[in-house]
């Protein structure tokens, strides 16, 4: 029998031995984890009252090579952990509606999200939970970005993000959501949860002036919102919501718009 050759490593493309790689990284799970390193996961068919899915190391497909799995996981995923884990830049809980929080590296935060949307538009094909992350078009660019060291535009793939919290407004960790795909503001973009927030990466060939005012800013700042556990079931109507409040926040505030 014909042996079935490799795939090459997402990243650099090169024809070397693969990783089990996380899509989102394991310090993301360490939070979920029972008293029998267990992490909840919450599927579409979860969130509409079937039993809660489980896993013991994290969504792991393979997919980067060894060089790679460290290169993201030096320029990515350490710092996002030092500043944004180990030192939370954000208010919990959330008593305020809306909060401005500037991450101590802002470019590292863009170049972390990045890779999680590269990760899962490399493993669309390797696992379900990544089945609706159609960006295929944009990897050579990711690649670039991931490879490179100049900053990554804002607005070449912008970030929005919001809390998710529980009745005394405390953000909950304990749960990870596959992305869903939807066009927003004109733009395709991919709904993540993970780490007690959502997230919303926007991935498209062009830029709608309308999302300049609910995403990352250039100046790193981020808005950060809030939603209620109750309400990650309807992700779509979620986080349209949390756009609103938060462009209609950050025009009554004058922010400045890049």
């Amino acid at each position: 029998m014909t042996a079935q050759p490799v795939p090459p490593c997402a990243l650099c493309l090169k024809q070397l031995p693969l990783q089990q790689s996380h899509v989102i990284p394991e310090f993301m799970y360490q939070p979920l984890y029972d008293a029998n390193h267990r992490a909840r996961v919450l599927t579409n068919d979860a969130a509409q009252g079937t039993r809660p899915k489980y896993l013991q190391k994290g969504l792991r497909v393979p997919l980067l090579c060894f060089d790679c799995e460290q290169h993201i996981n030096d320029t990515c995923e350490k710092p996002m952990k030092a500043m944004w884990v180990d030192h939370q830049p954000y208010a919990d809980p959330m008593i305020q509606e809306h909060q401005w929080v500037l991450p101590a590296q802002p470019d590292a935060f863009r170049r972390f999200h990045l890779s999680v949307l590269f990760r899962a538009a490399a493993a669309r094909t390797l696992d379900s939970a990544w089945k609706n992350v159609f960006a295929e078009n944009h990897l050579p660019d990711m690649r670039t970005a991931l490879l490179g060291t100049n900053p990554i535009s804002p607005r070449r793939f912008p970030i929005a993000c919001w809390g998710i919290v529980d009745q005394k407004l405390e953000l909950i960790p304990g749960l990870v959501v596959p992305p869903v795909d939807r066009r927003v503001l004109g733009v395709n973009a991919f709904y993540f949860i993970y780490g007690g927030f959502g997230w919303l990466y926007w991935c498209g060939s062009h830029f709608d002036e309308q999302i300049a005012t609910v995403m990352m800013q250039p100046d790193g700042k981020i808005p950060i919102g809030r939603t209620h556990f109750a309400e990650v079931g309807h992700l779509c109507e979620v986080a349209f919501e949390h756009l609103r409040r938060v462009g209609k926040a950050s025009t009554n505030k004058g922010m400045a718009t890049p």
